[in-house]
């Protein structure tokens, strides 16, 4: 928290947004949309990550409930399977270490009792071990309480005991061929035991979801993204890839075009490879010259090196409109503003101007992941109070505001009370709280950086 330097001393209460690089979606071939539909590329840190697009998100997480194609897959990456499914369709080996047959003893001579030896040492993502306990627990709870979403897979089977840490046996009311082909998700006893059958067959789960698959899912933003983590205790071949993120396409036209223009790194690479060709051609429009869109892009211009030809508007929305229609190749607005013209693939992201991704669009690399620090641009609302307000209520309003913004449900009241933030949905902006600088309550150094850096910027760059 701090307050201005000027006379009229005010508090305020930091919320930053980034803006985002954009660009006509069809209109700039080499441009990157908000997802980089199954592709991967390296993340900060090292990272490997992998992003895929669809057009139907999962309806809902929880085993006992989902039932579209898209929850499937996320299943199949999270949890493990007693067998699971390979090529034309062929049961393959997943948590059990071989096919029982009667000669290896696994199934009894009249076919209709199963024993079978899971693997050892399998651990959940959480870490607690996965033993034949947790394979009993979750066939006898779908059968016991009738999870309809799942008893079309466990019908005919009797019971299911845990012989020891890893050997169950199944005992079927007849022959059971297609035990083998039994999609059932093993669930950790220590954590379902303790969810009430009605309520494991109506209510929402929310991630982390734990499961012992290759990943876990992490994060679940509805209308965006499904963001999983590989699993450090995964039993089998270590994957080539640390995070996945399936995001969330209105138009497979901006899906198919995406998984063309490649990595944002490449496109907006491309992008200044055309500045520097043919600046003339490339029309970057603004809100008006000095506009908060103005400065960021010529943040991103001279931090790039480029020319391009600026077009400046009566405001932000006719600059957005202006690229929408093709008038205009490039413009800078703050994300929240266009969130919803990227997913609609109205709109090409080609970056954020904040330090890192956001998490209301992580497919969006930011400028400094790119190479370009220098564009850094970050917008900001703020709580303020007047001048001469005593000290011993500015703490008090400091202390309280910081300890709000902490909370994980800060975003939605913000969203619920703010008008700013109901506009914009708040997607795109960070709540974020900074401490007083000395006696002054100075504005943060950011801020401050960030605006003598742009002091000069007007004078250097003219509408052509």
């Amino acid at each position: 928290m701090g307050t201005m330097s000027r006379a009229s001393s005010r508090r305020y209460l930091g919320v930053f947004g980034v803006m985002a690089l954009l660009a006509l979606a069809g209109g700039l071939a080499v441009s990157s949309s908000r997802a980089l539909a199954a592709s991967s590329s390296p993340a900060p840190a090292g990272k490997v990550i992998l992003r895929l697009g669809w057009t139907t998100e999962p309806d809902n997480l929880n085993p006992f409930i989902g039932y579209t194609t898209s929850t499937y897959e996320i299943w199949a990456l999270n949890y493990s399977y007693l067998f699971g499914c390979g090529d034309h369709n062929q049961p393959t080996l997943d948590l059990a270490a071989a096919f029982p047959t009667q000669e290896n003893g696994g199934i009894s001579a009249d076919d209709k009792t199963w024993t079978i030896h899971i693997r050892k040492g399998v651990k959940f993502q959480d870490g607690v071990p996965l033993t034949a306990a947790d394979v009993a627990f979750t066939y006898t709870y779908i059968i016991k309480n009738d999870m309809t979403n799942l008893t079309n897979y466990t019908q005919g089977i009797k019971t299911v005991t845990a012989l020891d840490p890893t050997t169950v046996r199944i005992v079927c009311s007849a022959p059971k061929a297609d035990l083998e082909r039994a999609l059932v998700p093993i669930l950790p006893e220590h954590i379902w035991a303790h969810v009430a059958p009605k309520a494991a067959a109506t209510r929402y789960v929310k991630p982390p979801i734990v499961g012992s698959g290759p990943f876990q899912t992490v994060k679940f933003v509805k209308g965006s993204y499904v963001e999983m983590a590989r699993n450090p205790y995964w039993y089998g071949k270590k994957p080539a890839i640390d995070q996945i993120y399936f995001e969330l396409y209105q138009n497979p036209d901006t899906m198919v075009l995406d998984l063309k223009t490649g990595p944002g790194r490449q496109a907006l690479d491309a992008l200044i490879a055309r500045a520097r060709k043919d600046p003339d051609t490339l029309y970057f429009s603004s809100g008006g010259i000095g506009s908060p869109l103005h400065l960021a892009g010529e943040a991103v211009r001279t931090t790039a090196g480029i020319r391009w030809v600026h077009v400046p508007y009566k405001g932000g929305a006719p600059a957005i409109l202006a690229v929408m229609s093709g008038d205009a190749l490039v413009v800078v607005p703050s994300l929240p503003s266009v969130l919803q013209q990227i997913q609609s693939g109205k709109l090409v992201a080609l970056a954020v101007t904040g330090p890192a991704r956001v998490a209301s669009a992580p497919a969006i690399p930011s400028v400094a992941e790119l190479g370009y620090p220098g564009a850094l641009a970050l917008g900001w609302i703020g709580i303020h109070a007047p001048a001469g307000t005593p000290d011993a209520i500015l703490q008090k309003v400091e202390q309280a505001s910081r300890a709000a913004l902490a909370r994980a449900s800060a975003s939605r009241s913000l969203r619920r009370r703010c008008g700013w933030f109901r506009r914009r949905r708040a997607r795109g902006a960070v709540p974020l709280s900074t401490r007083p600088t000395g006696s002054t309550r100075k504005f943060p150094p950011a801020s401050t950086m960030v605006g003598t850096r742009w002091r000069s910027s007007p004078r250097r760059c003219k509408p052509r």
